[in-house]
């Protein structure tokens, strides 16, 4: 579903070099390493957010800016870009109108129900919490039913609703054969859900192997609190 051939990075500055990657159907793909990496960079290639500095990408058998392969693709940046004077439902309402026919009449409802924005739904976002901004973000990203997830930190200030919701929702994509890309800071509550451990270690991946065996300890991961075993991030008004 997603290949990579070649150098990653910005205008004038080269992040991953020479690099040759897959995403297969089925595949939920914890993507590690240190700040600098080079995680969000290859999320952001495979969006279209970013051209290779060499070589091609490819999502679906087409380069990620084209109508085909972003019509498939629900990415999720970190933080999700949004405009503070407008509300939950006219983001939705606003991105519904973007993707016209690929979003189900009842798919805005199934999704503040899913991510519970109920309560915020009418509330400019300049006034939300950061964990109601990430879950506005998520059911943005999902509106138009995509297969191909690219999700940048997607759990940081997740309580442990809203972050079953979304393992849920990611597990239902990978189960009836899309694929999904996950960068994330603390691996140790989705390693029993992927299928492939990636690991940047200055610029090159160092670890790319199923996730059986694989011990997040030994690669200095460690039990901080993590966004889903409190649900106080959401309390905490955005700055």
């Amino acid at each position: 579903m997603i290949r990579i051939d070649g150098t990653l990075g910005y205008p004038g500055t080269t992040v991953l070099p020479d690099l040759h990657w897959t995403v297969e159907p089925g595949d939920f793909v914890l993507l590690l390493g240190s700040n600098g990496s080079g995680k969000t960079t290859i999320l952001r290639t495979c969006a279209g957010v970013l051209k290779p500095l060499t070589g091609e990408t490819l999502v679906a058998g087409h380069k990620p800016t084209g109508a085909t392969s972003k019509a498939r693709i629900g990415y999720l940046p970190d933080p999700p870009p949004l405009y503070e004077e407008l509300t939950p439902l006219e983001h939705c309402e606003l991105v519904q109108r973007l993707w016209g026919d690929r979003v189900r009449p009842a798919r805005i409802d199934e999704l503040v129900e899913s991510f519970r924005l109920q309560a915020v739904l009418n509330q400019r976002c300049d006034s939300l919490s950061l964990g109601m901004r990430k879950r506005l973000g998520i059911a943005l990203a999902f509106l138009h039913t995509p297969d191909i997830l690219l999700l940048d930190e997607p759990y940081n200030g997740l309580d442990r609703a809203s972050g079953q919701a979304l393992t849920s929702t990611i597990t239902s994509v990978i189960n009836n054969g899309g694929c999904c890309i996950v960068s994330t800071h603390q691996p140790q509550h989705l390693v029993k859900y992927a299928t492939r451990v990636t690991i940047l270690y200055e610029s090159a991946i160092v670890y790319d192997q199923a996730p059986k065996g694989w011990d997040p300890y030994e690669w200095g991961f460690t039990d901080e609190p993590s966004v889903t075993d409190n649900d106080t991030s959401t309390d905490q008004p955005s700055q």
